[in-house]
This record gives structure tokens, sequence and C-alpha cells, in this order.
């Protein structure tokens, strides 16, 4: 399956390290690493998708993942994906990570 890359700034992927992190991070894991739940960092273009329906909307609130609609606002949820797209930093340790291959993804 093809990577998923973004165009962002460098300031929208702070932004969303910071948004990821204050709200994301009790299940996904500090910069979205090693939480018991799925890794978004591998998430599919599918989820991408439908991030904003996912984080706000609670389309998959059956599967555990509740809406965020009272949490965060609409205009937080979009950095949040470049954040997860985006490289670890140099010092990172990289955990296993499947092969990539690049794929250009709009995001909202």
């Amino acid at each position: 399956m093809p990577a998923i890359t973004s165009n962002a700034s460098p300031k929208t992927v702070h932004e969303g390290n910071l948004l990821f992190n204050s709200n994301c991070a009790p299940c996904h894991g500090i910069n979205a690493v090693a939480g018991p739940v799925p890794d978004l960092r591998y998430a599919s273009k599918e989820v991408h998708q439908d991030f904003q329906t996912i984080v706000l909307g609670g389309i998959r609130a059956s599967a555990g993942m509740p809406s965020f609609k009272n949490i965060l606002n609409p205009p937080q949820v979009p950095p949040i994906q470049p954040y997860l797209i985006a490289p670890p930093p140099q010092s990172a340790k990289p955990q296993h990570r499947p092969p990539k291959h690049t794929e250009e993804l709009p995001l909202p």
C-alpha cells in the first residue's frame, strides 16, 4: 500500500503535534507511538479521507473511537493529519515500519 504524504508547513505539523499529544495520546500514544489502539502513522488512505467524520462525527464509535466533537472544533482536526503523515524527527528511533511507496493525498 502506498504511503500517504502531505505538503503541510512545519508550523501546521507542529500544531498537529500539540493537538495530537493533548487529545489523542492517551489512547494512540505520545507522539503517536506505542498506544494501546491502532498506530495512526500507518492509517490507510480511507481513514485519512474519513478523518474528520471519524474524529468529530463518531463514525467509529462502535469500534471504540469516540467522537471528539465536544473537545475539538472543526478547524483543529485538519492539522492532526499532516502531523501523523510527517516523517518522524531524525532523533526518533523508528519502530518496525512496512515498506513505503508515495502517494499524495489532498488534505482538507
